[in-house]
Formats: C-alpha cells, structure tokens, sequence
C-alpha cells in the first residue's frame, strides 16, 4: 500500500515539474504582459485538463468499447483492404478500391457529386498530405446538391490514408476532445482557416492522448485480443469513434 502511494506521489510530481518546465520556457519565449502570460498560462492547465477527462473516459467504458469494436470486424477487414491496396499505387483505375473506400469512409452520404469525389481520389493518388492545398482544391468544386464547402472530415481521412500516423476528424472525435468548428463563417478563405486550426489542435490533443501509458495498455491490449494489426493511431480512432457512440445512446 505504502508503495502503491509513493508511485502516485511520484507521478503527480513529476506531472507539477513538466508543467512548471512549460511555464518557464513560455515566460523566456514569449516575454509579453502578464496578463496574457497568465492567459498562455491558463490554455496549459487546460489542454492538459482535457487530455486527463478524455484518458478516463476511455478507461471508464473500456470494456464496452471493446464489445462494440468486437462485433465490428467488418470495419477492420475494410481498413485492411484499404491500407494494403493503397501500397499497390493503384487509386485512380481501383473501382474495388474506390468502393471499399467510399463505403468505409462514407463519402457517398456526404452529397459530394462525382466531379468532387473523382478529384478527391486524384489527390489521394498523388499522395498528398498538405491539408491546406486538399481544402482549396475541394472547395473549389461544388457539391451535388448545394453550394460550395469546406470537406475538413474526408480531407483528413485522405492524409491519413497516405500517412497513418496522422488522425482522423470526426464530429464524434472532436466532440469528445471539445474542438469546435465555426459554422457561421461563409467566406471559404476564413473557413479553411478556421479548420486548419482546429486539426491542429486535434492533432495536438489526439499525439497527448496516445503518449498516455495507460492508453498505451488498452490499445496493446485491444489490439492482441482482436487479433488486428493496424497503427496505435487507428486503432485510438477505432476507440474514439465507439466510446462517441456510446455517449450518444446515453444521453438519449
């Protein structure tokens, strides 16, 4: 017992001195007033804040994240496909692919059109990873059905694709890590800015979450229970977008 309360002692010190070495390089780094030293300050606590609620809430409903990600086998047999047909630099001609891809990802549901989703699939060929340029060059097509937009959410899934050690965005995702998007922008110039911005910090938040020891357990843990082989980022996403699920059905 004695042991067991040393480690938490030597745990939240360790947490004070990290936090305390952030403070110290902000004051050197950013000698402005105060005030808005306390406010850089203030951000610090609360990333961190979020950081800590979303670890508990994912150790709070492990097991039933688990059941659902078990009954769900089929999301990682799509993933898979994906992932190994995408080594095979065949996107554009890949109508198996494409369908596999747009089933798993839900491109069909978002009313994109076929000029969108054609030019979608010609950047993921290309590989591209630099969110700004995929943004513009989507939102200069219009949608099926309505006006022009911002595709933050599939522009995500199209970098991760390239490079899966980048995350996903996801209302479900973003919702449980607070990041909000600004909906009432209508210039298309100030809305890529507004989403940049908010991957970013998704970014952020989602690199802190997975550094977390205890994550770390649960993703090795689910990982060699459901026999899959995927990336920690992955398989955090997987986790994420269930543990969302679930606090929609219990909030209803």
């Amino acid at each position: 017992m004695k042991e067991k309360i040393k480690k938490k002692i030597d745990k939240r010190e360790k947490e004070f001195q990290e936090r305390v070495k952030k403070l110290n390089e902000l004051s050197r780094k950013n000698p402005r007033p105060l005030i808005q030293w306390l406010a850089d300050a203030e951000q610090i606590f609360e990333d961190e804040k979020d950081y800590l609620e979303v670890v508990n809430l994912v150790k709070r409903h492990k097991q039933k994240i688990f059941n659902k990600l078990l009954k769900d086998r089929k999301s990682f047999d799509d993933y898979k496909f994906i992932t190994e047909e995408f080594k095979t630099n065949n996107v554009r001609n890949n109508s198996e692919f494409q369908k596999v891809y747009k089933r798993f990802y839900v491109l069909n549901r978002g009313g994109l059109g076929s000029k969108l989703i054609d030019r979608y699939f010609d950047l993921l060929q290309k590989k591209e990873t630099n969110l700004k340029k995929i943004l513009v060059e989507l939102s200069e097509i219009s949608r099926e059905k309505s006006d022009y937009s911002v595709q933050l959410s599939f522009a995500s899934k199209l970098i991760h694709t390239v490079d899966n050690n980048q995350p996903i965005y996801d209302s479900r995702v973003a919702e449980i890590f607070d990041i909000r998007l600004n909906y009432n922008i209508k210039d298309i110039k100030e809305r890529i800015a507004d989403r940049l911005v908010a991957y970013n910090l998704l970014k952020k938040k989602f690199n802190k979450t997975l550094k977390n020891r205890g994550i770390k357990l649960i993703i090795k843990d689910f990982k060699k229970r459901l026999k899959v082989d995927i990336g920690d980022v992955k398989m955090l996403d997987f986790m994420l977008w269930k543990l969302g699920g679930i606090i929609i059905e219990q909030k209803r």
